[in-house]
């Protein structure tokens, strides 16, 4: 319960920050524990995807504060069982983030669950086509949310976008 508040409290003092500038910010991090007692990070899970681009000659993502607003609120309410895995709310959580930066070109979103380090997210995601199309895609900006549910699963969302 105190990480899941350090974490809102990190997300609410960040989110206060993205009302005042429309620029993107690369000081959020949280993180949880897992099973194995490793941790996943936003950041390990950025630098993995970040790695990957790379070597197939493609720009590294920048975080975006608003992005991973919405990417967490989406990993919270899937372990919280307030929506069903997957993606329901998407063209919701792309107009949130359209109010608070304007204009985006392009976006898409990975989810996943169960993973028990960022290397196995990774390389679970990249192993599905549709999802190795987004982390492959035309895109500069990413949020990431990490969220643990009462069973100690982690619920993963990335979301990607072009401005």
């Amino acid at each position: 319960m105190l990480l899941i508040k350090k974490i809102l409290s990190i997300i609410i003092f960040n989110g206060m920050l993205s009302c005042t500038a429309n620029h993107p910010l690369t000081v959020i991090e949280s993180s949880v524990a897992t099973k194995k007692n490793n941790t996943i990070t936003e950041q390990s899970i950025l630098q993995l995807i970040n790695d990957y681009r790379n070597s197939i000659h493609l720009n590294s993502l920048k975080i975006m504060n608003e992005v991973t607003i919405q990417a967490f609120n989406h990993s919270k309410e899937m372990a919280e069982k307030k929506v069903s895995f997957g993606h329901d709310g998407f063209d919701a959580r792309v107009e949130n983030i359209r109010k608070s930066i304007g204009f985006i070109y392009g976006w898409a979103e990975n989810v996943a669950e169960g993973q028990s380090s960022a290397e196995e997210v990774v390389k679970d995601l990249l192993q599905s086509p549709g999802h190795k199309k987004n982390i492959e895609g035309n895109y500069n900006y990413t949020g990431i949310g990490i969220y643990k549910d009462e069973n100690g699963n982690i619920y993963f969302t990335q979301i990607f976008i072009r401005k």
